[in-house]
């Protein structure tokens, strides 16, 4: 019932085909204008430095209120400059702060999502196992059925069409 209209093939072959187009590209381009989720590397890298020029500025702005640190605020209008610059006349120069940025933040997201699911597991799940257990209830079939060749459940056949997962709302 699942392969009768062939989405899975479809699937297959879509997804191959997208993967023969990267590794295409990547041979054949620049390293700027790699694909990267739909955008040139360029494009990144353009918004990097407009992104971390527009901080730069506002830090310097806050520091002019303040009236404190002349020579951070002088420094940080000049690499305001030189992020604006780097991004859009020599991103080429910029590239290399641009993947270093990139490997940073990737490490940072890891370690935020790791804190993130240790504080949701500690303050969620844990207490609610507990209060489950103080209070006898059974959210899953976890029992013994010596007889039984096999545990698996057995679905509606009308759920066996690939085509329900195009429609998954």
């Amino acid at each position: 019932m699942a392969g009768k209209r062939g989405l899975a093939e479809q699937i297959r072959v879509g997804l191959e085909e997208v993967q023969t187009v990267q590794k295409v590209q990547s041979k054949t381009l620049d390293p700027l204008e790699q694909l990267l989720f739909r955008k040139t590397v360029r494009q990144h890298v353009k918004e990097f430095g407009a992104l971390f020029a527009t901080i730069f500025l506002a830090i310097s702005a806050f520091l002019i209120w303040r009236q404190t640190a002349p020579y951070w605020t002088i420094a940080l209008l000049l690499l305001s400059t030189a992020m604006v610059y780097g991004a859009y006349a020599a991103p080429r120069a910029l590239h290399p702060v641009w993947k270093g940025w990139m490997k940073f933040a990737e490490a940072l997201g890891v370690l935020v999502t790791s804190l993130i699911l240790f504080t949701a597991w500690s303050l969620i799940v844990i207490p609610m196992a507990l209060l489950l257990r103080i209070i006898g209830k059974r959210v899953m079939d976890c029992t013994y059925k010596a007889p039984v060749g096999s545990y698996w459940e057995e679905r509606e056949p009308g759920k066996d069409d690939f085509k329900l997962l195009e429609r998954q709302y």
